[in-house]
């Protein structure tokens, strides 16, 4: 009953009210002080239940790959960041969009504070959807079909739904951003499985957005 109840909260509270809005539920360029606090308390939360999902079920012993070495991870880090810029571009390119441009605020600390934000939603978003939620949905089919080992359908199918619910959480940017983070979303997964962390696709994923906050920014 606990796995259900928390994959509800999660889901109503976190997960669902982003796909509703009209709006980004962070604010991206205008973090406060308590949204980080909020989700940087959330991204830890979400990244020891994974870890602790993993270790309770055998269910999830499909992930139990080796370790890429450092040279191949920072090959594979580089290759699935171009990815990203690349795909990123391209929907851009199909959606004819024309980024506007704002007036750069003059305050320094204003400017690392939003950085910082960036960063720490970064995490929250691959602790949640890569991370927890695959982990936590697929514990919850499982307990639901009653069987003690479960079949490849529940894995592929948790899988999708983390995938999808990440990328409809794109939906106020239009359809074309949903596309975009729906492989952007296979990309990071991807790195999270291979590496068996966290951390690597955070970086990547802090790395592109941060870019893209830069390149909002004209000089006033």
């Amino acid at each position: 009953m606990y796995y259900f109840a928390e994959l509800f909260v999660i889901l109503t509270f976190f997960i669902l009210p982003p796909i509703f809005s009209t709006t980004p539920s962070a604010g991206f360029i205008q973090f406060t002080f308590y949204q980080i606090l909020i989700y940087g308390f959330l991204g830890i939360y979400c990244l020891i239940r994974g870890k602790n999902l993993v270790t309770e079920n055998t269910f999830f012993s499909r992930e139990n790959t080796k370790k890429i070495s450092t040279k191949h991870l920072l090959a594979l880090s580089i290759i699935i960041l171009v990815f990203l810029f690349l795909n990123g571009y391209l929907w851009k390119i199909i959606a004819g969009l024309n980024q506007e441009k704002i007036q750069l605020q003059k305050s320094v600390f204003y400017q690392l504070f939003q950085i910082f934000g960036i960063l720490v939603y970064a995490f929250y978003e691959e602790a949640m959807y890569r991370y927890f939620l695959p982990f936590s949905i697929g514990e919850n089919l499982s307990i639901i079909s009653k069987s003690e080992n479960p079949p490849k359908w529940i894995f592929t199918l948790s899988e999708i739904i983390a995938l999808l619910l990440f990328s409809f959480g794109h939906l106020y940017m239009g359809i074309f951003a949903v596309l975009n983070g729906f492989f952007a979303g296979i990309a990071l997964r991807f790195l999270v499985w291979k590496t068996k962390s966290v951390f690597p696709s955070t970086i990547i994923h802090f790395i592109y957005n941060l870019v893209l906050y830069l390149s909002m920014f004209t000089k006033a």
